[in-house]
């Protein structure tokens, strides 16, 4: 990670991790707006309506046509350097989200890409930054849930995530979506709610974002809006971009913390920016605060 040539591929790996396919926390489409453990883009298509001209910048940068095209021939060389890791996990990345089609011109073959997730995953046990660090996460989303022309192995996810998860506590969250929805186990709500509480006592923060709304909402824990709103301002300060919306709502609608419309459009505002918040319901919240004069216009 000293080498000056491999700037340019570090800001793609800063930008692709805010959308990567992983399991976190998102906005369901469901008519409460609820946190949910889901795997993008599942989701991500619903929450970009609303987008103007879906007007992100990282997809000015995953273009097949430049970074797929300028990358793929490197990927593929037989000597491993970290320039070669760089391309190698960026091609993952990208194929993990099916943004080329399976176009083999620019993008790994299935194949190829499965033996250089196995081999970054490997790499990151001796090494503690990018592109190592979320590789094991990756790994772990692809035996969850499968990838382009991979089906999922939920019973080497099992195994998998639980040694993981002794080193890194996000893997918990992999578990517990599998206990939740029985995969490879029998349903298991309360065991699902146990692991994101071990996870959030390790420092997950969107973990402690999901109990923070199992607190507002009473889901299999006694509701508790003050103490709700109280974590989603702490987690606030982080990008946790769900929480922006849920703290923006409870300010506006004064739900466990005084009213207070001025603060709301300003959680509200970023969550309208961001992709993985429901965009079209946080820009009704703003108009809405604008068209009552529910705060001063800035």
């Amino acid at each position: 990670m000293r080498i000056p040539a491999l700037l340019s591929g570090l800001i793609f790996l800063s930008l692709v991790t805010s959308a990567r396919a992983e399991l976190r926390v998102t906005v369901s489409s469901e008519p409460d707006q609820r946190l949910v453990l889901s795997r993008l883009p599942t989701s991500f298509d619903a929450e970009l309506v609303g987008l103007a001209e879906n007007d992100i910048p990282m997809f000015d940068v995953v273009k097949c046509d430049t970074l797929g095209s300028r990358q793929i021939t490197l990927a593929r060389a037989a000597d491993l350097n970290m320039d070669v890791i760089v391309a190698r996990y960026n091609l993952v990345n990208m194929w993990t989200n099916n943004l080329c089609g399976g176009k083999t011109d620019v993008m790994p073959t299935d194949t190829e890409a499965m033996a250089w997730l196995e081999e970054l995953a490997g790499l990151s046990r001796q090494e503690d930054g990018a592109p190592f660090i979320d590789a094991r996460r990756r790994l772990a989303e692809v035996l969850v849930f499968g990838a382009p022309g991979i089906k999922p192995d939920l019973a080497r996810a099992q195994s998998y995530v639980a040694e993981e998860a002794k080193r890194d506590p996000s893997m918990l969250l992999f578990a517990a979506h599998m206990a939740e929805r029985g995969l490879a186990t029998t349903p298991d709500r309360a065991r699902s709610l146990a692991l994101i509480r071990e996870a959030a006592d390790r420092g997950n923060a969107d973990a402690r974002a999901l109990l923070a709304q199992a607190q507002e909402l009473g889901l299999d824990i006694p509701r508790d809006e003050a103490a709700a709103a109280a974590q989603y301002e702490q987690l606030s300060r982080a990008v946790v971009p769900p929480v922006w919306f849920r703290l923006g709502r409870m300010l506006l609608e004064g739900r466990g913390v005084k009213a207070d419309p001025c603060r709301a459009r300003e959680f509200l505002q970023l969550a309208a920016e961001h992709a993985f918040t429901p965009v079209p319901v946080a820009r009704e919240d703003l108009a809405r605060i604008g068209d009552q004069k529910q705060c001063p216009a800035r």
